[in-house]
């Protein structure tokens, strides 16, 4: 009976300390959390909150009135929101406010974008002092993405076999072939401090590129990120975005002032590389990186 108390207590804080944000928490996402917000990196959503105060003192039609209070609230929401997505990481020296303030032209797209972000019309809220509050949501992908990934990632029409020590990877015995066909990539990168990014790299130890801008066919990365993330090892394993037989690499440390890039061994590294199938996947951007 106390144990269920115990339960029962503690659930019921959990909800009161996160039910604001409009959402059920699930454990295995990765959410960076706003003031008056979050981005979601595992499902690429990035919600706000706004609020609609009446005047305390009105007259006319109560209808018009709360049109107008509703109004308010979706305006503030756009408001907040705007103010949540500058802060998005497109790669390792960059957020979207940086692209928007060089460039006026993706600024007033992002506008366009944030005007067009939908409500989360389940979870609005009309407060007894008339208050009302709204959640509008966008996503990372589509429009979005196409504005701020950056240029470097290119449409990839066709794979190339590369070499590897000077020879060409595309004659492997059978048994080696069906060693190395795997269907994605699993970074774990827990225990390293990693913040998620729109456009992540991976890097040997010799600095040298795994997978970046020049490894992503843009049709992909619009569609569903360079790399998804989440917070379970087991999750990510399984996930049909790599695929039934992922590699899995370890992440040993971040590069570069973002701390978004990470380092993978040599080792490994040579492992993704002779991969029969490691171009494929890493166009389709089927990887997923976990973090604590």
């Amino acid at each position: 009976m106390k144990k269920t108390s115990t339960l029962t207590i503690f659930f019921s804080v959990l909800f009161i300390c996160f039910a604001p944000y409009g959402f059920c928490i699930k454990y295995k996402e990765v959410i960076e959390y706003k003031q008056n917000g979050y981005i979601s990196w595992t499902t690429g959503i990035v919600q706000a909150k706004g609020l609609g105060i009446p005047m305390k003192k009105s007259s006319g039609n109560s209808t018009v009135l709360n049109m107008k209070v509703l109004s308010d609230s979706k305006n503030n929401a756009r408001h907040n929101l705007l103010k949540i997505i500058q802060t998005v990481r497109i790669n390792s020296v960059k957020k979207a406010k940086n692209y928007a303030a060089i460039n006026g032209s993706a600024a007033k797209q992002l506008e366009e974008i944030i005007l067009k972000a939908q409500e989360n019309e389940k979870i609005r809220k009309y407060l007894s002092d008339g208050t009302v509050e709204v959640y509008l949501q966008l996503s990372l992908y589509g429009s979005f993405a196409q504005l701020f990934l950056p240029q470097e990632i290119k449409p990839i029409e066709s794979i190339k076999r590369v070499a590897i020590n000077g020879k060409k990877s595309s004659k492997q015995s059978p048994k080696t072939s069906a060693l190395r066909n795997y269907t994605g990539l699993v970074v774990d990168a827990t225990g390293i401090a990693v913040n998620p990014a729109m456009a992540p790299r991976l890097l040997d130890e010799d600095g040298k590129e795994v997978y970046g801008a020049a490894f992503a066919s843009r049709e992909f990365a619009v569609q569903k990120g360079m790399s998804g993330y989440l917070r379970d090892l087991e999750t990510a394993k399984t996930s049909p975005r790599v695929g039934n037989n992922p590699l899995s690499v370890k992440g040993l440390r971040t590069t570069g002032p973002g701390n978004c890039d990470i380092v993978i061994s040599n080792a490994d590294a040579s492992i993704l590389r002779s991969s029969s199938e490691h171009l494929a996947f890493l166009k389709k951007c089927k990887v997923i990186i976990v973090l604590d």
